[in-house]
């Protein structure tokens, strides 16, 4: 179930760029709403895959991250298709996201990247679709409170540990 979870991001991600294509700035609000399922899935498949009974790792799970990034290309996609941003804005961004991840292997690297993405499309959302970037919003806030001791614990200092070690590393 987890690995399903997981995969719905790609699709998620295709949503994203459909909407931009064709549904345009009106689509905010339901892509507001297909980033909101992705984080769910995000944080669901974790859980499900540390509670599962055969704690082998599959070929999905080890390429959790791949899908992760999936979901905020489509998100960049989004913006750029709907007019949020320019062409230059998201193919600078996709640079980062794809080539320029890729050659610092670093997940906090990644996970910065997509944040932009992620950041963008809830501002956008506050401004032109309030109730739904409030709901991101709330969304975030509650995530962060359920998985608390995990995200304190693990999910920070790993991400700051991966700055730190990418700065060290890259001089």
């Amino acid at each position: 179930m987890a690995d399903v979870l997981t995969l719905s991001r790609a699709l998620l991600g295709a949503v994203l760029v459909w909407l931009g294509l064709a549904v345009g700035p009106d689509g905010l609000p339901l892509a507001m709403c297909v980033l909101i399922v992705a984080w769910t899935t995000d944080v669901l498949d974790g859980a499900l895959a540390r509670h599962e009974a055969n704690l082998r790792r599959s070929w999905v799970g080890e390429h959790d991250l791949l899908f992760d990034v999936s979901v905020a290309v489509g998100v960049c996609v989004y913006l750029m298709f709907a007019g949020f941003i320019s062409t230059l804005a998201a193919g600078a961004y996709l640079i980062c996201a794809g080539p320029v991840a890729a050659y610092f292997r670093s997940k906090a690297f990644a996970n910065a990247v997509q944040a932009i993405a992620y950041a963008s499309l809830v501002l956008i959302g506050l401004f032109d679709a309030p109730l739904f970037g409030g709901l991101a919003i709330v969304w975030m806030g509650l995530a962060i409170t359920i998985t608390w001791p995990r995200f304190a614990r693990r999910q920070v200092p790993e991400f700051l540990g991966g700055i730190r070690d990418l700065l060290r590393n890259r001089r």
